[in-house]
């Protein structure tokens, strides 16, 4: 059975089992990651969308309807801009980058709280899956053997009191 190889630069050394995988000295590397590697115009287009705290900036995103990433299909997702996360004046504000503290059992994902993070596939209720994104994740390629979805999030225990949002553009290079 051919090993599961993650294929993107930033988000090395993650849990096997994801779909994706971090580029090594043995890996081979497809038209598409090369295009993303090279910022190239995606041939999938270019999705913006936003993350916040209203009905125009959701705190969360799909991406993948009706077509979805399909096999071998690379995205890079780059993001700016900033997330207050309270109410009171002294809550801090966050860029996509959030904190290097890791979010507790409480945050949606085991990745930095208050950073853009995200996961490939339909199983979101495990946040050991996630994968962190912060203002660019480098180049994601689904190595599953379907086309899949990708789910986008602001890694925060509660969103619900959050104002700002993040801008965020997400590059699709088809296979």
């Amino acid at each position: 059975m051919p090993s599961r190889r993650v294929s993107f630069l930033v988000l090395a050394g993650l849990v096997g089992g994801l779909g994706v995988a971090a580029p090594t000295a043995h890996s081979a590397i497809t038209p598409a990651m090369q295009a993303c590697l090279n910022d190239a115009e995606p041939s999938g287009g270019r999705v913006p969308f936003t993350i916040g705290n209203s009905p125009a900036a959701p705190p969360w995103h799909f991406f993948g309807h009706p077509v979805g990433i399909g096999p071998g299909d690379v995205v890079r997702l780059t993001a700016s801009g900033s997330i207050k996360i309270g109410g009171w004046p002294w809550d801090p504000s966050f860029g996509p980058e959030g904190t290097s503290q890791l979010g507790d059992a409480s945050f949606p994902a085991a990745q930095r709280r208050y950073a853009l993070v995200g996961q490939m596939g339909m199983n979101f209720g495990n946040r050991d899956r996630f994968l962190f994104f912060g203002t660019n994740s480098g180049c994601i390629m689904n190595t599953t053997p379907q086309a899949t979805f990708l789910y986008t999030i602001m890694n925060d225990s509660r969103t619900s009191d959050n104002s700002g949002s993040w801008s965020v553009v997400l590059r699709h290079y088809r296979a």
